[in-house]
């Protein structure tokens, strides 16, 4: 479930400047009931808010906050919008443009260390974990395609494979089935001569 719009009841609260009315209001009211709204919408969440008011969602839903499992910052660096702009545009490139070689050796590197750091961490063996492994697997994978390393992408998707196959995962299964079909060049390439 999405949420959006929550800010135009926090600002209410600011524009009243007296006590909480509904923004505020709000969510303090929703701390209070948490329980019963855990209850009522057993769904993941997914809450826009903007850095100021997810300090007043943090201060006034106190509990609820708490109950959060990770909080992700889409700001820029530089704080312009136009940085914003630059770094979503660098990232969506892949959708328009194969990355350079020297990117998708980057690329590379950094899908390799997290590749490490996964497998020395303390929930490597759990099914998150290896569904992690198997998604960072595949990446590398089409990374190393790419880079027309056709061995090493093979190995990487028959891994993906046999992970996807322990932790029965029918998605990441076709997935990986689906790529290791669709290897240029085939694995059983046959040359032909005239």
């Amino acid at each position: 479930m999405t949420v959006i719009g929550l800010e135009n009841l926090i600002a209410l609260d600011r524009l009243a400047g007296g006590p909480p009315t509904e923004g505020v209001g709000f969510l303090a009211d929703a701390n209070l009931h948490r329980d019963t709204f855990a209850k009522a919408c057993p769904w993941p969440m997914l809450i826009w808010l903007t850095p100021a008011d997810t300090m007043a969602f943090a201060q006034s839903a106190t509990d609820l906050w708490h109950w959060r499992s990770a909080t992700f910052d889409f700001t820029s660096d530089s704080g312009r919008p136009e940085g914003m702009i630059e770094n979503l545009t660098d990232r969506n490139q892949s959708l328009e443009a194969p990355l350079s070689p020297d990117r998708l050796r980057g690329r590379r590197e950094l899908l390799k260390r997290q590749l490490a750091e996964l497998q020395t961490s303390p929930q490597a063996g759990t099914p998150r974990a290896l569904t992690q492994r198997a998604n960072l697997l595949g990446e590398l994978g089409d990374v190393y395609q790419d880079l027309a390393e056709y061995d090493k992408a093979r190995r990487c998707l028959e891994e993906r494979l046999i992970l996807a196959e322990q932790i029965k995962d029918e998605p990441q299964l076709a997935a990986a089935l689906n790529d290791l079909a669709i290897q240029v060049p085939p694995v059983n390439l046959i040359k032909l001569n005239p």
